[in-house]
């Protein structure tokens, strides 16, 4: 216990706390406790919070299993007021508030008024005002694309929403993200090729939540390939997993990042001829929506042969 663990449970001995923790009903019930304790043996991650009956303020425990170099478990928990975390979570909901009244709708008054100055609307413009117009467009689509990263990203940690989870057919939900993303593809001079998909294949998931990893990983790799090039992606049955892959043929993913790839801001710089670069925060999204659902991301990136990224769900029998 650390001096941090003291302080919150107003303490200066490690027994005391311990004690105080013990008094305060620490898993409420031998039955809870029981139930607990079965969560951390299979996921290896449980939540508790104590019941204030020696202390003013309910405290949130979280707990991870770990091991020593000897293969010894041990357990690991991380205390915090829930009145902190009241504010934490009000905090979120205010910063959200503010991103979208104080900057997203603006942002697409602007959009909407560089769209109206296009040669088709107000007639013919010189190529510098095109030019001008065009880096105009761009930043804005990338500035609304980082809003609604940032408004995704706090969705998913901070208020931890959980929606209900269906079978879904693959097929369809992902012939229509290959037709959606065609334009953005040929913006970019990428070509996006989807291969052929089983229609027996079915997952267990949140429809929009794969719709929206899926079109992440899509809009990345198309960032990261070189004009002339095409990202390829597609799906198939791995046990009672489903894998769907989705793999460009950039430069790759360099060496320096790959161990934090999947942590928030994390960037990469595409080592090509465009100048997209990345909120640091997609992929983040991507990992956390993959784990609401029972699932899981993985990549492999060779050094100027191009990356392939892998999202792993729970199959589903399709009706």
């Amino acid at each position: 216990m650390n001096t941090a663990a003291l302080e919150l449970l107003d303490e200066d001995r490690i027994e005391s706390a311990l004690a105080k923790l013990h008094n305060s009903a620490l898993f409420g019930s031998s039955e809870e406790k029981e139930k607990l304790l079965g969560t951390l043996r299979s996921s290896g991650y449980a939540e508790f919070s104590t019941q204030p009956r020696c202390m003013t303020d309910t405290i949130i425990g979280n707990i991870y299993t770990s091991a020593d170099q000897n293969g010894v478990p041990f357990y690991i928990t991380f205390l915090r007021l829930e009145a902190k975390l009241k504010k934490q979570k009000q905090f979120a909901q205010d910063v959200n508030s503010v991103i979208t009244h104080e900057l997203r709708t603006p942002l697409t008054s602007i959009k909407g008024a560089l769209e109206m100055l296009q040669p088709k609307v107000v007639g013919p413009l010189s190529d510098k005002a095109t030019a001008l117009l065009k880096i105009a467009h761009t930043n804005c689509d990338r500035m609304l694309e980082l809003i609604q990263d940032m408004l995704d990203s706090n969705e998913q940690t901070q208020t931890k929403k959980t929606a209900e989870r269906e079978v879904t057919a693959l097929a369809p939900v992902l012939s229509n993200i290959a037709t959606s993303l065609q334009g953005y593809g040929t913006y970019h001079g990428v070509e996006i090729r989807l291969k052929s998909v089983d229609d027996t294949l079915a997952v267990n998931v949140v429809p929009s939540h794969l719709i929206k990893i899926v079109t992440n990983l899509i809009s990345n790799a198309v960032k990261a390939s070189q004009k002339g090039q095409h990202v390829e992606f597609w799906a198939e049955t791995a046990e009672d997993k489903i894998k769907i892959l989705v793999k460009d043929n950039g430069s790759g993913i360099p060496a320096e990042i790959q161990d934090r790839l999947f942590d928030k801001f994390t960037r990469s710089q595409w080592l090509n001829e465009k100048s997209t670069g990345s909120s640091g925060l997609g992929l983040n999204i991507v990992k956390t929506l993959a784990e609401t659902m029972d699932g899981s991301v993985s990549f492999v990136s060779d050094a100027g042969k191009g990356s392939t990224f892998c999202v792993t769900l729970p199959k589903a029998p399709l009706a």
